[in-house]
């Protein structure tokens, strides 16, 4: 299953977002745009921004400064009519814990206005909860908890789906269920998708696109194929002046997928490269080469690169 491609219809996008708590900036001056039909991955450390930005984006904490546009709308007072084409799910599921499923759903289209009744049915079988009866929610397990809180969100059919930590605590089957569950959504609905989330490994299996935040920056955007790309092997060029080693393998080797790492150490991300003209080119530079040898990043490998440290467990 192909999960890369391009939609150039954009539902957000972010220039210069800061959000600033007693002059510590949580989220600072993040650049970011948001398409239509796509699974997003935003992924970082605890502490990284990545709730404070889902949470301006739902409207429960405003920017400081910086824009947003939401579909289109940069207007903070018009906002109130994109949200209606969204959901979000910051933190925990709002569940009533004595009730059943269907009464958490029939509780929800009460306090929304939804009266087609039908529309519970429709999201409990999406959810796979349409066997649960009368079981109160209070003893499912986190699993079905996270589901019945997707179910929630999706009762007003939205276009954009923000989930904060939804997989987290899961259990492998969870896992496998909430995987499966969100792929439908997009497939099947059509539904964008913002996750945070730390588990790399699980994003990897259905993310299209990668958004890595540190520290309240936005790192890398990414998507899927050029990241696969990335974590398979690459040439790296340990070469005594890194500038100038990038430029001659752009330019006169037209080299196009590399980029320089930390010291003196270039990485070459391009398959069917001649390693032997690149040495001879890059001597006949006067550039001294101290290393010249083909290695393997892993998936948290790649992400711990970019932001240093390791990931939260």
């Amino acid at each position: 299953m192909k999960r890369g491609g391009l939609m150039n219809n954009s539902i957000l996008k972010a220039e210069k977002l800061s959000k600033v708590y007693r002059d510590i900036p949580v989220v600072d001056q993040i650049d970011l745009e948001i398409s239509a039909g796509r699974l997003y991955g935003l992924i970082g450390k605890n502490g990284a921004g990545k709730t404070t930005f889902i949470r301006m984006v739902a409207g429960l904490t405003r920017p400081t400064s910086g824009k947003l546009a939401l579909y289109g709308e940069e207007d903070p007072d018009k906002w109130y009519l994109q949200r209606k084409k969204m959901s979000f799910i910051v933190e925990t599921p709002y569940i009533q814990p004595q009730f059943s499923a269907y009464d958490n759903l029939k509780l929800q289209c009460l306090q929304k206005g939804i009266k087609d009744e039908k529309r519970i049915y429709d999201v409990l079988e999406i959810v796979d909860l349409k066997d649960t009866k009368k079981k109160k929610a209070g003893e499912f397990s986190l699993g079905m908890k996270q589901r019945l809180g997707i179910a929630i969100s999706m009762l007003s059919t939205p276009e954009f789906l923000l989930l904060d930590e939804p997989l987290n605590g899961l259990d492998p089957e969870g896992m496998l269920d909430m995987r499966k569950l969100l792929l439908q959504l997009k497939e099947t609905f059509n539904t964008t998708i913002l996750i945070s989330s730390h588990l790399l490994s699980e994003l990897h299996q259905i993310a299209t696109d990668y958004i890595i935040m540190d520290k309240g920056k936005i790192v890398e955007q990414i998507d899927c194929e050029v990241l696969d790309a990335r974590c398979s092997d690459y040439l790296l060029v340990g070469v005594s002046d890194k500038v100038e080693a990038l430029k001659t393998l752009k330019q006169v080797l037209h080299i196009e997928h590399c980029e320089v790492e930390d010291k003196d150490y270039i990485r070459v991300y391009d398959k069917n490269i001649d390693v032997e003209e690149i040495a001879a080119t890059l001597v006949s530079k006067q550039l001294r080469l101290h290393h010249l040898a083909y290695n393997k990043n892993s998936l948290e490998q790649y992400f711990i690169s970019k932001i240093g440290g390791k990931l939260d467990a």
